[in-house]
């Protein structure tokens, strides 16, 4: 159950359903279904099928931008959001690099955002 807890999983709309259901078919509210429902409720938002929800991004320049502006049709989109003061995303900058190799303009746009 721990798992389930601190994992990070893609669930579909349709998943997160039986889990719901599951989590209601236990007989009392112990705290631990109550954890799982907190978990359920948290992951909703971002289970596969749910709308996309479209932000504005700023430039470096200042001008505005939708996030959707960078979305191809049948394409995923990578957004990696960092700091130059940031050692960790520093580091990730080779495996980043790889990833636009291995994939941009096959099923993969890519879009880094820097402070």
């Amino acid at each position: 159950m721990n798992k389930f807890l601190n994992a990070e999983y893609s669930f579909s709309q349709e998943d997160l359903a039986i889990w719901r259901k599951v989590a209601g078919a236990v007989e009392g509210d112990s705290i631990r279904v109550s954890e799982i429902k907190k978990k359920l409720d948290e992951m909703a938002p971002y289970t596969t099928g749910t709308p996309f929800q479209d932000i504005d991004v700023l430039t470096g320049k200042g001008k505005k931008l939708r996030l959707s502006d960078f979305m191809e049709e049948e394409k995923f989109l990578f957004v990696d959001v960092w700091a130059s003061w940031c050692m960790p995303c520093l580091a990730a900058v080779p495996t980043v690099k790889q990833l636009h190799s291995n994939y941009f303009n096959k099923r993969l746009a890519i879009s880094l955002f820097a402070s």
